[in-house]
């Protein structure tokens, strides 16, 4: 396979090799990989995903190096993980799931914005409650991002240096299911039920203990910012 200068636009370009001697060429932020042969003769390394699906009525045509065409289109892709793959028409952002046997393509339900809710928690043998925001931020990519703070508790629990340090926080994955929103980080997982509007979500279960600092309490209800 080649790269057509015409789609890939390249302004700036660097090479390198990795750990097993294949040649990195990278445009744009854009990285291609090649096999180094006899004579130094490059062979491209495809992803895998090449080739035409069916894409409701169009047509979607993968390059396997990132480049595509959807109907008359002409757009890129990433590969987020397996067959799961993002592909950007101008500053249109599509996640889309390919059948490689079928070679049909769908949409994936994707969920974007920054959901919030308020509740308290706990400190040791402390009577009093602090107040705790947490935070979850749902990207098109499939990602989600919890956040939690508790400002008041860092500024007057009365243990010394005592800081609020939840266990729960960082980056998930997630998948859409109807109204069930379900996220995982290893082997942990939270499981939300959205709202028909999107408006808010809630808390339905979850692996982590009750007892964990700051964790949700079930039936919490996050709001959309």
């Amino acid at each position: 396979a080649t790269i057509n200068a015409e789609e890939a636009e390249p302004v700036v370009a660097t090479y390198s090799f990795d750990n097993e001697g294949k040649l990195v060429l990278t445009i744009n932020s854009k990285e291609y990989k090649f096999n180094v042969g006899e004579g130094n003769a490059l062979t491209q390394i495809l992803d895998g995903l090449e080739g035409t699906y069916t894409y409701g009525e169009l047509s979607l045509v993968l390059t396997g190096y990132g480049v595509a065409k959807l109907g008359d289109t002409n757009c890129t892709y990433d590969v987020i993980t397996g067959t799961k793959i993002k592909v950007l028409a101008g500053e249109v952002e599509t996640v889309i799931l390919l059948d490689k046997e079928n070679k049909t393509a769908s949409d994936i339900p994707t969920l974007e914005g920054t959901y919030t809710a308020k509740y308290n928690f706990y400190c040791g043998m402390n009577p009093n409650p602090y107040e705790v925001t947490t935070t979850l931020v749902f990207t098109p990519d499939g990602k989600c991002k919890i956040s939690s703070t508790s400002p008041e508790h860092d500024t007057s629990c009365p243990v010394y240096e005592c800081m609020y340090i939840p266990s729960f926080t960082g980056s998930y994955d997630y998948v859409i299911d109807g109204t069930t929103i379900t996220l995982t980080k290893g082997d942990k997982y939270f499981v939300f039920k959205l709202a028909d509007d999107k408006s808010t979500i809630t808390l339905v279960s979850t692996n982590y203990s009750s007892s964990s600092e700051g964790m949700i309490p079930d039936n919490t209800s996050f709001a959309k910012k």
